[in-house]
Order: structure tokens, then C-alpha cells, then sequence
């Protein structure tokens, strides 16, 4: 369902349709059903009420906005409204009262009614349109709606009658207005009429582009309005929307994380987890956590570990990375919203054709000169055998930039770079198309793509019929087998070869370095967190904590050993009471902006390595990618900032 504004409100009544419109009044069997005078105050709107028949509206007073189903008009003082059976009707009054004549009445065409007659109802419906406008003398006109309203309260037929007589007059000087063109037609405002479908419909797929159509503007244009209003883009408007109503289904139901999702139209739990850590700091699993445990009287089996410490939680808490390798396992998923894909399917069909191969291939030969873009191969792939350019030169990557980076390629259009990030410097030129999930069909296809590179089967099926689109299953695979398939594909297999010796060669330099300074006999942690009393310590699976422990093969203290890496955990929730069992001769705490300060914390500042300094901040955009260019810089920066400290705390 989208925003259907009144044709009328925009383009105005011709002569001819005013006449016709005229007509089918004059040959309706018209009741009038009820006369209704209320008064509405700022405090206590009028929301959302259907209406049983047709109405007929005049607003008088103060400021307002009234909205007729998804459309909304900005009222100063006066206004006539129309709207037909089903419409439905909200007024708001933004200063003071409003006084609101409501007149229902019901039309029915005679039982014997000529071919003219239903040609006419064909053409024109003037029961059931749907527009707002101001009369030029609605002095006059607000008295006869005083009058209606009076005269149908005397109940008798006579008066009933009076009433009926005045409904036609009404109408009369409404439709001589129009023809006259002294009635100024009241345009609905994009931005409320944006703002009240949002609210009624953002767990629906939203195209803002339709939206924007039917007010005639630009999607630009409307986003623009709308951030002028009220501060924030649409996307952020309608990501807000669906973040509150994912945290009160976390809280209040015991879906799972999937299907909280897809209550919410977050389409996947991958969009989930991403938005609930950028904005909460925290995955969806941890916030269900640790706001039960603050309510008490909740027991939902969300499939994650457990706190150790039972205390509540601000809105904002101080926890951005965890859970990322629980993320990207959800990647496997086959599972998706048919709406949603109708959806960028039928944007993708509007779009307009009229750009040719011919442009496109020319774009990308000024952009690099090379003869053999229109050649193609085969390569094999998890999804089958997929045709892709021999030299491709526009590419758009998802995620592993770093993998397309260290090929010698940079792309054309990449997802969100975190601040830190290894490979940032080499692609601070290029456009991001934010995180995958908030990919618009439309904006990559500006991007005029020979080859698209995804992490998630999803994005596939949406992202094929605007280029060669393969699949990197990357859970599934190992980095040296990562990294030769991407090699194929991109032609680059002596560049792969290559990226793979440089990875080996930093592991081997780095675990040569460490064993030399005598880092058999230390341990090591990694932390993340510290808000709320509350620390993370990572296993060996995902970021810094598959560096230390996998790559680098260092000693993790006891405890961590027994309680995480032999039973396979990637993280685990502590209380601040029993950290110094998890902690190790050093620490490395992944960073970000926001982090919690514990510099004056008593129990963090009792840990032995906190006192010898033998901290090292990570931060998280290094720590946060999996691709091989990542990873050599987090090897290089992990061993190197562990020797450094090692020399500095040993003089």
C-alpha cells in the first residue's frame, strides 16, 4: 500500500468536470445521514477516524493539520474537506482548538439511471473524491454549516429537510468557487503526508522513490524537506521506527532474532545486528540480555551466553563489536522477504532504459582504457557457472574490499569503511553505498558495475540483473581458498598467489618476533566493552582474538582456555567481579569512539596487567574486517604493539 494524494488537490477541476460533477449531484438520490459539530484541541486529536459515508468537512479557528488516509494538509484558520466512504480522517490542532462541521451523507444513483448517467459516474466520482481547499468567502460558508448543524438538531423533517437544502447550497458555492477559480485547492504536504505513512507502514518494504512520485518531486527533493523538518533523513527516520519496535519485540515476545526482524521490516537479522550495534552497541542478543535481567521477571532463551552480573542497562551502553562473527554466519541464510524483493524488482523495471550497453562500456573505457572489457569467461561458483568480464574494471564489493584491495583493484563501490579500517587510505575516494543490507538497486546502477562481489546469497537474487554478481560464501571458506577464488574471479590469480605468500610470510616474521622476546611465558587477553560493569573476552574466532590465538598462536590465561576456547565460544559476557580470572600478562582492548573511560575504575585498575601497562587499544575498524589485507595489518599491529609495550614496561 503507498500514499495515494488526490489527484484534485494537484492538478485542480477543469469546467467540464465541475459540470459533469454538478450533474451526477443533481440526479443522486442524496441522504443526509448525520450534522456534526466538534471542537478539537491540541491535546486530543481526532486519529484515524473511518468514515461511514461520505463527508463533507469545513474546518474554522486556529492552525492545523488534518490528513485524509495517508495524505496531509496544512489548515490556516479555514478549509473545506471532502473525502468518500472508507476515508480515513485525522486532525490535529497545533495552537488552541479548531472547530470541525462534519456532514455525512450518502449517495445512491437512480434505480433506472440512463447510459449518460454511468458513462458520467465512469469519468468522475464526486461522492468518493478526496480533496482539501480554501473558499473564498468562508465567512459565509462557515454559516451555513451553522445553520445545517442547527437545523438537523430540531430533529422534526421540516428542519431535516432545511439541513438537506443547506448541504446543496454548500456544495453549490463550492463547485461556483472552483469554476470561478476563486477557491485556492489546498496541496497536501509532502513531508507530514511522508512522515504518517512512515509511522503507519515502516515494517512494509518502503520504495521512497513512489513515495516522492506521487507529489511529483525527486526522492532528492523529498529526503531534503524532510531532513529540514525534522532533522534526519528518511531512511534514518524509518531505521529508528523499526529499531524501537525491534527492541520492544525483544523485550516483550519470545521470537527470535529473525523473526523480531522480520516483524519490524528489517527484511534480515543481518540489518538487525548491524543497526543495533551501531546504534545501541550491542547485538540484538546482548540487549535482550541485559535489559531482562534488569527487568527481573522475563525469561526468554535468546541462544546467547549468559552475564555473570545481574545489573541494569542505559540506552546507550558502551558496546560496539560483539557478536560480528555470529553475524556473518547468518549469511548462510536462504531466507528472504518476498515483498520486499517485488519491490526493488518493480523499481528496478521502472528505471529508465534509455541508458545503453553501448554508454556503459564507453564509461568504462575512458575509465580505464582497456580494449578487452567486452570479453567475458566462466567461472565456477557456488551458485553454478556465472559469465564475468576477463579484465573486470567497475567493481562493486561487499565487505571484502580488503580482498579486492590487495588483488590490485580498487573498486568502484564499496560498503561502510569503520574509522580505522586498514585498507580506508586506499579507498577514501570511492563511493559507499552503506551497509549492505540499505543497498539501493537504483545507486548501484549509477555506478555502472561490470562485476558485483557479495557475502550474502540474498543480495544476489537482487543484484544480478544489474551486473555478474558472485557469491563469496565466506563462513564456508578457508582465507587461502577465499582469497584463490577471488583470484579467479577477478582474473588476478598470480596477485591471490601472492597475497596468500605475503600473509604466511607476515605470520611466520611476526611468531619468529614473539617467541625471540619470550612470549612463550606470557599470556594474553582480549577484551572488548566495559560499560555497565560489564567486559567482553573473545575466543579465538573472530577479530584480534582469532590473531592472538589463531594466527599467532599465543598463550590465553587458564581460565580463558578452559571456559572459551575448548568449548568453542567466541565471546563471553563477564562481570567485573571475576575478571582478573580472564585476565591475561596483557590485554587487548578493542577501541571506538564512545568507548566507556575506566581509569577510575577500582577493580579495572587492581589487574596486573593494567598496572604494569600492558594494555593495547585496538581499534575497531582494524579490527573489525576479515579480508587478507585486514588481517596482515591487524598480525603486523598486534605483534609489534606487544613488543613495543613488552620493551617499554621492561626498561
Amino acid at each position: 500500500m503507498m500514499i495515494q494524494p488526490a489527484r484534485e488537490a494537484n492538478e485542480g477541476f477543469s469546467s467540464d468536470q465541475i459540470d459533469k460533477m454538478a450533474q451526477l449531484w443533481a440526479r443522486s438520490l442524496i441522504t443526509l445521514v448525520d450534522v456534526r459539530l466538534s471542537h478539537i484541541h491540541s491535546e486530543s486529536p481526532l486519529l484515524n477516524y473511518r468514515m461511514p459515508t461520505s463527508i463533507q468537512i469545513f474546518i474554522s479557528g486556529a492552525m492545523a493539520n488534518v490528513q485524509l488516509n495517508h495524505t496531509v494538509y496544512a489548515v490556516d484558520r479555514f478549509a473545506v474537506f471532502h473525502g468518500g466512504k472508507g476515508t480515513k480522517l485525522s486532525i490535529w490542532a497545533l495552537d488552541g482548538s479548531v472547530d470541525v462541521f462534519m456532514v455525512l451523507y450518502k449517495a445512491e444513483l437512480p434505480a433506472k439511471r440512463s447510459e449518460e448517467v454511468h458513462c458520467l459516474m465512469e469519468q468522475i466520482n464526486p461522492f468518493q473524491q478526496q480533496f482539501g481547499c480554501v473558499p473564498s468567502n468562508p465567512i459565509m460558508l462557515k454559516s451555513l454549516f451553522q445553520q445545517m448543524f442547527d437545523h438537523w438538531l430540531l430533529v422534526s423533517p421540516l428542519e431535516q429537510l432545511h439541513a438537506k437544502t443547506l448541504l446543496y447550497q454548500s456544495v453549490r458555492e463550492i463547485y461556483n468557487d472552483l469554476r470561478t477559480d476563486r477557491l485556492k485547492l489546498l496541496q497536501p504536504d509532502p513531508v507530514s503526508s511522508t512522515k504518517r505513512y512512515l509511522d503507519e507502514q515502516y515494517m512494509n518494504p518502503v520504495l521512497f522513490e513512489e513515495i516522492a512520485d506521487m507529489f511529483a518531486i525527486s526522492r532528492g527533493q523529498l529526503t531534503r524537506l524532510f531532513k529540514r523538518r525534522f532533522g534526519m533523513s528518511l531512511q534514518e527516520y524509518v531505521t529508528l521506527k523499526r529499531l524501537k519496535a525491534a527492541s520492544e519485540g525483544l523485550l516483550y515476545s519470545n521470537a527470535t532474532i529473525k523473526e523480531v526482524a522480520m516483524s519490524c521490516g528489517m527484511v534480515e537479522e543481518l540489518n538487525l545486528i548491524r543497526l543495533f550495534k551501531k546504534y545501541y552497541r550491542m547485538t540484538p542478543s546482548e540487549y535482550r540480555n541485559k535489559k531482562i535481567a534488569a527487568m527481573h521477571d522475563y525469561d526468554i532463551d535468546n541462544h546467547s551466553q549468559h552475564l555473570y552480573n545481574g545489573k541494569g542497562l542505559e540506552d546507550i551502553v558502551e558496546i560496539h563489536r560483539d557478536g560480528d562473527y555470529s553475524m556473518l554466519q547468518e549469511l548462510k541464510s536462504k531466507e528472504f522477504i518476498v515483498a520486499a524483493m517485488m519491490c526493488l524488482m518493480m523499481l528496478l523495471s521502472a528505471c529508465s532504459s534509455s541508458t545503453s550497453t553501448n554508454q556503459n562500456e564507453a564509461a568504462i573505457a575512458e575509465s580505464k582504457g582497456n580494449e578487452t572489457n567486452n570479453e567475458t569467461r566462466t567461472i565456477s561458483t557456488v551458485r553454478g557457472d556465472i559469465e564475468v568480464p576477463v579484465n573486470p574494471q567497475r567493481v562493486v564489493v561487499q565487505y571484502l574490499m580488503g580482498d579486492v584491495v590487495a588483488l590490485g583493484i580498487k573498486p568502484v563501490g564499496i560498503s561502510d569503511v569503520y574509522d580505522g579500517a586498514a585498507f580506508a587510505e586506499q579507498v577514501s575516494d570511492i563511493t559507499v553505498l552503506e551497509w549492505m543490507p540499505d543497498w539501493d538497486g537504483e545507486d548501484v546502477m549509477k555506478l555502472q558495475p561490470d562485476l558485483i562481489i557479495v557475502i550474502g546469497e540474498d543480495y544476489v537474487d537482487k543484484l544480478s540483473k544489474i551486473a555478474p554478481t558472485v557469491l563469496v560464501p565466506l563462513i564456508d571458506m578457508t582465507q587461502d581458498e577465499r582469497i584463490t577464488f577471488m583470484g579467479e574471479v577477478l582474473n588476478r590469480q598470480e596477485a591471490a598467489a601472492a597475497a596468500i605468500e605475503e600473509y604466511k610470510e607476515t605470520v611466520e616474521t611476526a611468531k619468529s618476533n614473539l617467541k625471540q622476546a619470550g612470549f612463550d611465558n606470557y599470556s594474553v587477553s582480549v577484551f572488548e566493552g566495559g560499560s555497565d560493569a560489564t567486559m567482553f573476552v573473545f575466543g579465538d574466532k573472530f577479530g584480534a582474538g582469532s590473531v592472538v590465538y589463531a594466527s599467532l598462536g599465543l598463550r590465553a590465561p587458564e581460565t580463558v582456555q578452559t571456559a572459551i576456547l575448548d568449548k568453542g565460544i567466541s565471546k563471553q559476557g563477564l562481570s567485573f567481579e571475576v575478571l582478573a580470572n580472564y585476565s591475561g600478562d596483557f590485554i587487548i582492548r578493542n577501541s571506538y569512539e564512545g568507548m566507556v573511560d575506566l581509569s577510575d575504575d577500582a577493580i579495572w585498575n587492581s589487574l596486573e596487567a593494567v598496572q604494569n601497562n600492558r594494555v593495547i587499544e585496538i581499534k575497531f575498524g582494524l579490527n573489525f574486517y576479515t579480508d587478507i589485507y585486514s588481517t596482515i595489518a591487524q598480525i603486523k599491529t598486534v605483534s609489534s604493539e606487544l613488543l613495543r609495550r613488552l620493551e617499554e614496561t621492561k626498561n
